[in-house]
């Protein structure tokens, strides 16, 4: 397993989404903020999650945001879970769980990045550990907008 780490730039990779395509987070550098949900079909938490992040959909857009989750399961496995929640964003398939082993060791987590790729949180779900909250997620990616690379603009703390 390659061990991510803040402040470092994510790998890229593609996969197969249950809308046909083929879709990786380097599609999104330089244009959108990403959060990555890495998850095993079988986590209940997880579909709760995806259903709260379906109904704050639009606030994600407003802050320029996109939500890319990853499966470990087929293709028509998770176009039904997609179907059935009426997921807005793309959902990627993993059957073999080959991305996610790579980068999770297969623990559920979830990364935000930058707009240009640059991991700014890293929450893998351990012993217990629940799902932070939307207002949590949707905060940093606002902060991730506020910041401007390319002028120098400091970091802000999270309050």
């Amino acid at each position: 397993m390659e061990q991510l780490k803040e402040r470092e730039l994510m790998p890229g990779f593609r996969l197969h989404s249950v809308r046909g395509d083929i879709v990786g987070p380097d599609d999104y550098r330089g244009q959108k903020n990403l959060l990555l949900v890495f998850f095993a079909i079988e986590c209940e938490e997880c579909g709760q999650f995806l259903e709260d992040a379906a109904e704050r959909y639009d606030d994600y857009v407003e802050a320029n945001s996109e939500i890319l989750v990853i499966g470990d399961a087929p293709e028509s496995d998770l176009r039904d879970i997609s179907e059935g929640l009426h997921l807005p964003f793309p959902v990627l398939s993993d059957p073999e769980g080959v991305v996610l082993n790579q980068y999770t060791n297969g623990i559920p987590t979830l990364i935000v990045l930058d707009r240009y790729g640059e991991i700014k949180m890293i929450k893998r779900l351990a012993n217990g550990e629940h799902i932070p909250d939307q207002d949590q997620l949707l905060t940093q990616l606002q902060l991730n907008e506020l910041e401007c690379p390319e002028c120098g603009v400091t970091t802000w703390p999270v309050t």
